[in-house]
């Protein structure tokens, strides 16, 4: 189990604590708050990146709202945030709360292209010391493609479900990850879908199948399956039946990050 993992299942399990305490509740929408208000300034990173480079082989510890990985010998902590999905490096060498940048450097000043040193503001600050987490690393990312199906209602004007994805933020999703082999043993699928419900699914930009459309999509599909065809592996296939047949349930729309 990687720190990715272990920062999943401690969402996981201290989620289901929430629901009988209180004040973990308010911590975790606090953190969740904060992402929304601020987040779209914050780098996204691969945890398992950052726990290399500043803990390697330390165990983590929960508490509360905080997942923390700390270094003894160097005394920096990795504190992951559960309900915003971001994490801080600090510094506990000093006596006060104190975090770094990527590369384990104070950046509370910067010097401009005269030498003179001047002080960050607090928001630029903010942006230099707070980084998203990745749902997987980039590289999985980079090997896959994905079907989405919404846990919840996005608005495309002021909640862009694409902006979750860019910055690999999955939670708020069903997932069906397809490596890029069987994603191609679809495409003859993909391309009935397109051609009857003009999806424009491609390996260029993301698509989308309407909620309305969820039905005649199942249907397509489904014939696929019922002629066995050999053009679609059947592994591949069942996954996408699964998506869809998920988008039918919930009433939801079906997105093709590819």
């Amino acid at each position: 189990m990687d720190a990715k993992d272990t920062y999943s299942k401690s969402i996981q399990e201290q989620k289901t604590i929430v629901q009988n305490d209180a004040e973990l509740s308010r911590k975790i929408k606090q953190g969740e708050k904060r992402k929304i208000e601020n987040g779209q300034n914050w780098k996204a990173i691969n945890i398992n990146d950052a726990i290399k480079r500043f803990a390697p082989g330390i165990q983590p510890k929960v508490n509360e709202n905080k997942v923390e990985w700390f270094n003894p010998e160097a005394q920096i902590s990795i504190i992951a945030d559960i309900g915003g999905g971001y994490l801080r490096i600090q510094d506990k060498n000093k006596p006060f709360k104190s975090y770094l940048g990527l590369k384990g450097k104070n950046i509370i000043n910067f010097t401009d292209k005269n030498g003179k040193q001047h002080r960050h503001l607090q928001k630029e600050r903010e942006s230099l010391t707070h980084f998203k987490i990745y749902y997987r690393s980039k590289n999985v990312m980079d090997q896959h493609e994905l079907i989405l199906v919404p846990k919840r209602d996005f608005d495309e004007n002021t909640d862009c479900w694409q902006s979750y994805a860019n910055n690999g933020e999955f939670d708020d999703f069903f997932q069906w990850w397809f490596s890029l082999s069987e994603n191609e043993s679809l495409w003859q699928v993909y391309q009935a879908l397109n051609d009857s419900l003009n999806a424009g699914i491609d390996h260029y930009e993301d698509a989308e199948i309407p909620a309305n459309n969820v039905e005649k999509a199942i249907s397509i599909a489904e014939s696929f399956r019922n002629r066995n065809a050999e053009c679609c592996k059947k592994e591949p296939l069942e996954k996408l039946m699964q998506a869809f047949q998920k988008a039918k349930e919930l009433g939801q729309p079906i997105y093709f990050w590819f």
